[in-house]
């Protein structure tokens, strides 16, 4: 009947008691007057009346004191109310009386250190969240006569909420990053430019979901021999240069500290045959920023160190386009590699035997994608990548779980860990990332779509928290800001869209 919860009571209305006639479920209409109101509880075990079951008060008040065991160590509770409800005294006493057999301590209002009921009567409450928040602590099930609360389930750190536009291009961008600090955007599109933009330490939120709030442009330098377009573009760890690459095989490096200088073009060691027809689809710093590692359309890897201005390595590694290529932790020895012939392959720089002479060695092959892999990304721990799959899925794996080396694909084998599906990839190398761990605790896979969505999804259950849907055509690539609650989306209807909490 009295529930004690958080230093509060919680009384069962007069209208909802049940009968206690044990073979009747069914609650007892009310037929006195409306319930009053109920004093607070107090404990009565003094020693003038340890055997009392009722007292009468001047004040027109009856009490009604447990009957049970009334030694010094158990609970001896009162419960003060108005005598006005002949029916509602009746039902507590028969309640509280000693011809039932549940224990004791259940016919008493417990303690807080008490065991919880087992079952504790239906109790119409206001919709409100603080109302289910007690229901819930009270076990009680949900009864509200209206429909349950919207409630979203978006944690309310993340930049879903307030948008703005960045900037707006005529061309379509294909790639948009923040440097590791967070202090400038860099963004390449269609057009054979590069902008850096300045980013604010503390971003300004404008009352209009709409509104355009730009960045300071800090440089916009174009770029020679990237063909169509350029398709992918890093920054060195040491935040000195940014290298892109295009529909070549050469690799444009820009030095960020300063003036912004456009280096002299890197041109890769390739077949001269094969000069017109090889694209970089992805490049990658390696941890120390003193190489660069590229692969494209000519299946390899090619392995560019900066400091003696050669090619070092060049490997062939898979049997289709390689589109992303990316280191798994800070040390630099392990790489991975997504292709178009649909599998995911772990490269250790530090295995002899067999490719040892090359520089780079395949230790592991990750089967389970039914098409084409447009992009990979670690999550920095040596354990854990994401893969991004023009089958409609990203993958999550454990290189744990990972089995060895082989260049046969078996059918039906799936070493994924878990399978998110929700967003779109077709036309374009739709890029997937972690949330980063200053501000989620990489809590988060995002990624873009080409309908131009932005989906979030939680790492631990698999569903898809969010979608960003302020863009209207492809989203290629989205960064999330490394110290701040922001999303920048890279979208080709030429805008670039920034969105916070």
């Amino acid at each position: 009947v009295v529930v004690r919860s958080l230093g509060t009571i919680s009384w069962t209305p007069l209208c909802m008691l049940p009968h206690h006639h044990p073979d009747k479920d069914s609650p007892v209409p009310c037929t006195c007057d409306p319930p009053t109101t109920l004093s607070p509880l107090h404990a009565s075990g003094s020693a003038s009346q340890p055997n009392d079951r009722t007292t009468t008060s001047p004040d027109r008040h009856q009490t009604i004191t447990s009957p049970h065991d009334t030694t010094p160590s158990t609970l001896q509770s009162t419960i003060v109310m108005d005598d006005g409800c002949p029916q509602l005294v009746h039902s507590i006493q028969s309640v509280c009386g000693m011809t039932l057999t549940r224990p004791s301590y259940l016919n008493i209002i417990p303690p807080l250190c008490s065991p919880p009921l087992p079952h504790t009567p239906l109790v119409y409450r206001p919709d409100t969240i603080t109302s289910h928040l007690l229901s819930r602590e009270l076990g009680q099930p949900y009864t509200s006569r209206r429909k349950r609360a919207q409630v979203s389930t978006c944690p309310p750190y993340l930049p879903v909420h307030t948008v703005s536009t960045v900037i707006r291009l005529h061309h379509r961008p294909f790639c948009g990053q923040f440097s590791r600090d967070g202090s400038i955007f860099v963004s390449a599109a269609q057009d054979a430019r590069i902008r850096f933009l300045q980013t604010e330490s503390r971003p300004a939120r404008s009352s209009i979901a709409s509104a355009t709030h730009r960045w300071n442009t800090l440089q916009t330098i174009e770029v020679a021999d990237v063909g169509w377009s350029i398709l992918d573009l890093a920054f060195s760890r040491d935040e000195r240069f940014v290298a892109c690459s295009g529909w070549s095989p050469s690799i444009n490096l820009i030095n960020v500290q300063g003036d912004y200088e456009l280096k002299q073009p890197i041109l890769l060691d390739v077949a001269e045959d094969a000069v017109d027809s090889i694209r970089l689809f992805s490049i990658q710093f390696s941890p120390d920023s003193s190489q660069i590692v590229a692969c494209g359309s000519d299946y390899s890897i090619h392995v560019y160190d900066l400091e003696r201005s050669e090619t070092s390595v060049t490997r062939m590694c898979h049997n289709d386009d390689i589109n992303s290529v990316t280191f798994s932790d800070c040390s630099g020895n392990v790489l991975f590699t997504g292709s178009d012939d649909r599998v995911v392959k772990v490269w250790d720089r530090r295995v002899g035997g067999r490719g040892s002479s090359s520089g780079v060695a395949c230790v592991a092959t990750l089967t389970g994608h039914t098409r084409g892999i447009t992009h990979v990304s670690s999550k920095g721990d040596g354990r854990y990548l994401i893969s991004n799959s023009k089958d409609q899925s990203l993958g999550l794996w454990d290189l744990r779980c990972a089995g060895r080396h082989t260049n046969e694909q078996k059918p039906g084998l799936d070493g994924r860990v878990m399978t998110f599906t929700g967003h779109r990839i077709f036309q374009s190398l739709i890029r997937c990332y972690f949330s980063p761990e200053a501000t989620t605790a990489q809590r988060f896979i995002y990624s873009g779509s080409s309908d131009g969505r932005v989906c979030i999804y939680d790492v631990t259950t698999g569903s898809l928290v969010h979608e960003l849907k302020e863009q209207r055509s492809t989203v290629r690539d989205v960064s999330w800001h490394p110290h701040m609650p922001m999303v920048c989306a890279s979208s080709w209807d030429g805008s670039i869209v920034k969105y916070e909490p």
